[in-house]
């Protein structure tokens, strides 16, 4: 008997792609697209709402807006910074007070070798 052979002799890997990989990139491909279509229409709704409030918050601060004046509000801080603020010394420790006269006195010998040049 002989075999009936079709015209189109397709591999191993090929048959294994049409059987798994073709619907694997078409789903990809679809939800891809999907996923475009819903995030473009959440994204138009959610700017619809977000320029409805901000039209209306801006009728109501305008009509509630007095002038601004920078002389005022720098008064109005210098009253507050003035009222609680006391100098006080940071306790340092002993360690860190033992640096900072080992770098003076680098910097004080620097010098002193700077000069004699």
């Amino acid at each position: 008997m002989l075999k009936s052979k079709s015209i189109v002799q397709l591999s191993e890997g090929s048959k294994k792609f049409l059987r798994v990989g073709a619907p694997f990139v078409s789903l990809m491909i679809l939800g891809t697209y999907g996923l475009a279509k819903l995030v473009e229409s959440q994204q138009r709704t959610q700017g619809n709402r977000s320029s409805q409030l901000i039209s209306a918050k801006k009728l109501q601060t305008d009509k509630n807006r007095e002038q601004f004046n920078v002389e005022a509000e720098l008064q109005k801080m210098q009253t507050l910074w003035d009222q609680d603020w006391e100098n006080k010394r940071v306790p340092r420790s002993d360690a860190d007070l033992a640096e900072e006269r080992r770098k003076t006195e680098e910097r004080r010998l620097k010098r002193a070798a700077e000069a004699k040049q």
